[in-house]
């Protein structure tokens, strides 16, 4: 490709490494097509990673998906928006809701939390909840008031009962009235 003037975008990206995942190759081969790749320009690495997380999860690989997402951010390279949604709808179906936040909050020191998908936070939301959890909960219900997402109507009650624990009478007021 290089050899030839060309520079690969994200749909040759894309396509590259569906390729490698789905012959079965493992994420060490995908590495080294992710260096080659980068080498040429054209598409950064948080595409590259990104991308490669996506394809993970839609070949339901999802531990190699959320080693992946984890490395980036612990690289520092900043997830899109769909990685950053998918990774958390994974963990939300996982009911595992204590970590989906932690991981939210790391998400969140990197600024890509306001590309994340509504439904991802109602979900983990009212995980939250149900798990008892309800200081992060309440912190979550704190930053969606203050980014104005809406929250789906028929979990509002369910959310508000779980969240009068932490005793935050301004938070109840502003959950009813969104």
């Amino acid at each position: 490709m290089g050899d030839r003037g060309c520079s690969p975008n994200r749909v040759t990206a894309s396509v590259l490494i569906q390729g490698v995942l789905e012959n079965g190759e493992d994420v060490k081969d995908l590495s080294k097509l992710i260096d080659k790749l980068v080498k040429l320009g054209g598409v950064s690495l948080s595409e590259f990673f990104s991308s490669a997380t996506v394809s993970l999860i839609r070949l339901k690989r999802w531990e190699e998906a959320e080693k992946m997402f984890r490395l980036m951010l612990v690289r520092g390279i900043r997830p899109d928006g769909l990685a950053c949604s998918l990774v958390l709808r994974e963990l939300c179906l996982l009911e595992r809701y204590h970590d989906c936040f932690l991981l939210y909050e790391e998400i969140e020191k990197v600024d890509v939390v306001s590309t994340i998908d509504t439904d991802v936070h109602s979900v983990l939301l009212l995980g939250l909840c149900e798990q008892g959890r309800s200081w992060e909960a309440a912190k979550l219900a704190k930053s969606m008031l203050d980014k104005k997402m809406r929250l789906k109507v028929s979990q509002v009650e369910k959310i508000i009962q779980a969240l009068k624990k932490t005793g935050d009478e301004d938070l109840m007021r502003r959950l009813s009235t969104s």
